[in-house]
């Protein structure tokens, strides 16, 4: 999911946050978190593919297909195991999909542009209201409408963010913090000691 793409984020300051928190924060690549799950022979063939998820989760389906046929698995426990592989490909496939496909430009382009417009003519709009509590008052027409555009940036700077939840920025899904609590639950359940710590944030943010 941090994998970048063209229409995410790719300003100074993105890439200044972005340059600040890796060197604070051990985002392992996917080769170190699968080397120790996967063989030589698995790493080497998963190499080639372009989406390792998927490819991952169809290696699973064969795995349980193959011990099904050897006989250690039920019909129930298999047709179980399999629902829950095609669960995970639904729920990957949702992630990729908003990860891939950004809002219309057209939509964001315009909400900007109207921001702007709407900023501009909002004291010419607003003179004659401030004009009529008297002329000694009329300054507080600076702060109101510094105030009132400030909100609307913000809401605009906001929703622009919003649209790409997988950008590796600080106000992102902490998808890593996610992985890792997974990771230790189901070690856990397996029986494993060596277990994962759990993420901490770093200045007051989750990854």
């Amino acid at each position: 999911m941090w994998q970048r793409t063209a229409w995410e984020h790719q300003q100074i300051d993105s890439i200044r946050q972005r340059n600040y928190f890796t060197k604070r924060i051990n985002f392992s690549s996917f080769e170190e978190e699968a080397a120790p799950c996967l063989s030589s022979e698995e790493m080497a063939w998963i190499k080639t593919k372009q989406n390792k998820a998927a490819q991952l989760l169809d290696r699973q389906s064969q795995h349980l297909t193959d011990l099904k046929r050897r006989g250690f698995l039920t019909d129930f426990r298999h047709v179980a195991l399999q629902s829950i592989i095609t669960e995970l490909y639904t729920e990957q496939g949702r992630s990729e999909r908003i990860k891939n496909s950004p809002l219309p430009r057209q939509y964001a382009t315009s909400s900007a542009i109207f921001i702007l417009i709407f900023t501009f003519l909002l004291p010419f709009g607003m003179l004659k209201e401030f004009e009529a509590n008297g002329p000694e008052l009329i300054w507080l027409l600076l702060p109101f409408n510094l105030i009132v555009s400030w909100v609307f940036s913000l809401m605009e700077y906001t929703g622009d963010y919003s649209e790409n939840p997988f950008e590796g920025l600080i106000n992102d899904v902490p998808i890593q913090s996610i992985v890792r609590t997974i990771e230790i639950d189901l070690k856990d359940m397996l029986g494993e000691s060596d277990l994962p710590k759990r993420m901490k944030p770093v200045e007051n943010v989750l990854f």
